[in-house]
Formats: C-alpha cells, sequence, structure tokens
C-alpha cells in the first residue's frame, strides 16, 4: 500500500487504529507535511516518527486506560519546532506515554509536560517524574516550556529548569490531587 500527498501540509488522525508501518507509508506520502495531528488514536504502542519536513506534533492521548500508545519517539525531525502533548491531565491513575527525542536539533516548543504523559528522554537523555539530576543533556533550543504538576513541589522545578538556560516563556499549572 502507497500513498501520494504531495501537497499535503496539514495531517490529522482522530480515533483511527494505527500501526508503525501505516504511520510510516502515511508520513513518507506526505512530503510536505509541516503539521501532524494525534489525536485519541490506538493499535499502536511504540509510535516512531520520522520526517525531514514536519514543523509541529501534536499529541492527544486517549482518555481511556484502554491504549496501548506507551511511548512516542522522535527519531529524525530536523525541522520540529514545537512538540505538544495536549491533554495529559487525566492523572497518574492512567498508563503515561514516554516522549523520546533522538533528534530535532530546532525544536523551540516543549510541553505539556506532566504526570499524565511523562517525558522520559528528550536529546537521547532520562528524566522520569520531573526528576531533574537524571538528566544529562542542556536543551538549548528550547525557548517556551509548558509544565503540569501535581503537587507544589516547585524546588523541582527550579531544579528541572537548569536543563533549559535559553527559555523565554514558561507556563507551569499546578494541580492538587485529593487522596
Amino acid at each position: 500500500m502507497a500513498v501520494d500527498f504531495p501537497f499535503f501540509r496539514q495531517l490529522t488522525l482522530h480515533i483511527v487504529v494505527l500501526t508503525q508501518e501505516t504511520l510510516r507509508i502515511m508520513l513518507a506520502g506526505c512530503p510536505a507535511l509541516e503539521s501532524l495531528l494525534l489525536e485519541e488514536n490506538v493499535g499502536i504502542a511504540c509510535m516512531r516518527i520520522s520526517s525531514p519536513t514536519i514543523r509541529s506534533i501534536d499529541l492527544y492521548t486517549p482518555r481511556d486506560k484502554k491504549s496501548v500508545l506507551h511511548e512516542l519517539v522522535i527519531e529524525d525531525a530536523p525541522c520540529l519546532e514545537r512538540l505538544l502533548s495536549l491533554n495529559p491531565k487525566y492523572g497518574p491513575k492512567y498508563s503515561p506515554v514516554n516522549i523520546r527525542v533522538i533528534r530535532a536539533p530546532r525544536l523551540k516548543i516543549l510541553g505539556s509536560l506532566s504526570p499524565g504523559i511523562l517525558p522520559s528522554r528528550v536529546a537521547t537523555t532520562v528524566f522520569q517524574k520531573m526528576i531533574a539530576n537524571s538528566l544529562r543533556t542542556i536543551m538549548h533550543t528550547v525557548k517556551v516550556l509548558a509544565l503540569d504538576l501535581v503537587g507544589p513541589d516547585l524546588d523541582a522545578v527550579l531544579d528541572f529548569l537548569k536543563y533549559f538556560p535559553c527559555l523565554e516563556r514558561l507556563y507551569i499549572s499546578l494541580y492538587s490531587v485529593l487522596l
């Protein structure tokens, strides 16, 4: 199966069953693609994205625990400037999605990072549950960062921020959890 959409600049995949091969074919068939919205899709445990033209990726994960998506890997996206997880506020009872960025040298906007969608590796570094001391690479290209936190631990935020020295804008949302 091959697709050929040479002029597609924006692609939204909404509530579809995906396989990695189908996603790879779709991305390869859209050589001008700049914006990708992945919204409440199922069927794929580890979503890998490589695209020479993509500039923006927005991820909405399914609202229930039945999602099989456990990891989003940005393998090679030299033009990627914005990576957003747009609905991470479903709380820790939902399976977290790990976000791994291997190569995205132009990444400027990253968020919203939270317990709902945990960034496990950015630029092949590891940080889980916002523990900044496990970072090994400083992200000089990120200019805008959005953090969604459960609890009032701003010391952890301050430790975390030292790995983003070129930030121009920071958005922090704090949520409290009733136990």
